[in-house]
């Protein structure tokens, strides 16, 4: 899933699966937006099929704006959490990173 806007929807704008830690040659989600959104403009969350996703998960290149709750979030069980190349700008709760 790349190069989408999302605008204007109920709950999520792009929830999306995060990639390994430092590894930014997963295509499978790059440079999405999410704005006016009645909730969170993204998600990201772990690949339950992936352990090294038990010490660390990703998400990258991610924008949102003017969301009315948190620009991205992330807050499954994990050793680490990282968010990168992520633009999110008036958006009513901003960014949580919560491991």
């Amino acid at each position: 899933m790349t190069d989408n806007i999302v605008g204007g929807a109920f709950y999520g704008g792009i929830i999306a699966r995060g990639h390994d830690c430092g590894d930014y040659s997963d295509q499978s989600f790059k440079n999405n937006v999410a704005h006016s959104v009645d909730g969170v403009g993204g998600g990201v969350y772990p690949d339950p099929f992936n352990p090294s996703h038990k010490k660390c998960y990703e998400g990258s290149y991610f924008s949102s704006y003017k969301n009315q709750m948190n620009g991205i979030w992330g807050f499954f069980s994990t050793e680490g959490f990282t968010l990168s190349h992520i633009t999110s700008i008036d958006n009513v709760k901003g960014i949580a990173a919560m491991i």
